[in-house]
């Protein structure tokens, strides 16, 4: 084999790796929740990250929901993530008090037991959910 037919042939194999592992890499069942925080731990988000009744955010694989108003641990809510089912985003829906996830409409109360089932196939459990108190401007979930 010749240096020129060697190289455009690695070149081939090459550009066939790549183009497989970006093609694997968009697939749409690779959700990857974030990593659960060690058990024992204390996760903290700010206060000021949730301002607004149905603020969420996610700090150390835990979000955290603003549900009512006031900066009170009764104000808010901290669970894993991503829906049970297939990974969804989650979000707090004010008007009918329920976490809900954006893939299929999965629906959790406040205590993150599932309510209502998937709108496609198949079955959510119970979200992961954690106490939650509030120092200064700091909401906590003990982990």
């Amino acid at each position: 084999m010749e240096r020129q037919e060697f190289l455009k042939t690695l070149g081939i194999s090459f550009a066939a790796v790549c183009a497989g592992s970006c093609l694997s890499a968009c697939g749409k069942d690779d959700a990857t929740p974030a990593p659960a925080p060690p058990t024992g731990s204390t996760v903290s988000a700010n206060l000021s990250d949730l301002s607004t009744i149905g603020a969420k955010v996610i700090v150390g694989g835990v979000a955290f929901f603003r549900i009512a108003a006031g900066d009170t641990a009764s104000s808010f809510i901290a669970t894993q993530p991503l829906c049970t089912h297939q990974s969804g985003n989650l979000n707090w829906v004010q008007s009918s008090n329920v976490i809900r996830c954006q893939s299929h409409s999965a629906e959790f109360n406040s205590a993150g037991v599932n309510t209502k089932p998937p709108q496609s196939s198949g079955s959510a459990g119970d979200l992961k959910t954690f106490v939650v108190t509030v120092t200064g401007a700091k909401v906590n979930a003990k982990v």
